[in-house]
């Protein structure tokens, strides 16, 4: 990738980075679950990248902690949202998932606290405009979305030679995040690889 489409693409995950990290404040507040929604969408389009090498960042680890109580908080955003109480035990139900989402968003907003300093900031902007930025001048991008179909195959290879149903149900999951990961690097070098569409 030549310089001009590296640094392009650079502010492009830069500016993914604050778009999460406005999310991310909104979500806190926990008067619309879609911020919970967008602010994954966008951490897990940045992990997209960091999960591109063999030795991730340091930070990589904090955000994937981030990502797991974004989950929790946005499975139980759902699950109460779309929940018609219609008998006692659909009410008795909906207020124990109530009660479990209440604690489940404590634990995010803790998180949050925890995680999301200033410094977890400068290690995340140095990484997107330093080690990643050097790897995009250097490769071409069509490696990038080599790596990330060859994930997708091996993934899809696992699940249908798994016969177990719990085994098979987590094999999909691998295979959902893999297609989700090849489809934010498509969407990101669209305009910088003629494979990407």
């Amino acid at each position: 990738m030549n310089q001009r489409n590296a640094e392009k693409l650079k502010y492009e995950l830069l500016e993914t980075w604050n778009t999460f990290n406005h999310y991310m404040t909104e979500a806190l507040t926990f008067q619309n679950s879609e911020d919970i929604h967008q602010a994954r969408v966008h951490l897990r389009k940045l992990l997209t990248f960091m999960q591109l090498y063999e030795t991730k960042p340091s930070t990589y680890r904090q955000l994937k902690q981030l990502m797991e109580a974004l989950g929790t908080v946005r499975d139980g955003d759902v699950l109460v949202e779309a929940l018609e109480t219609d008998s006692e035990l659909d009410i008795a139900f909906l207020n124990e998932m109530e009660r479990q989402r209440a604690v489940n968003r404590t634990v995010l907003a803790t998180r949050v606290s925890e995680k999301m300093t200033p410094s977890l900031d400068q290690q995340v902007r140095r990484f997107l405009g330093g080690q990643l930025f050097r790897a995009f001048k250097k490769q071409d991008a069509a490696s990038f979305l080599e790596k990330a179909k060859d994930e997708r195959k091996r993934r899809i290879a696992t699940h249908k030679e798994a016969s177990q149903m719990a085994d098979r149900l987590e094999t999909l999951h691998k295979v959902r995040l893999a297609v989700k990961r090849e489809r934010y690097l498509h969407e990101y070098l669209l305009n910088y690889e003629d494979e990407a569409s």
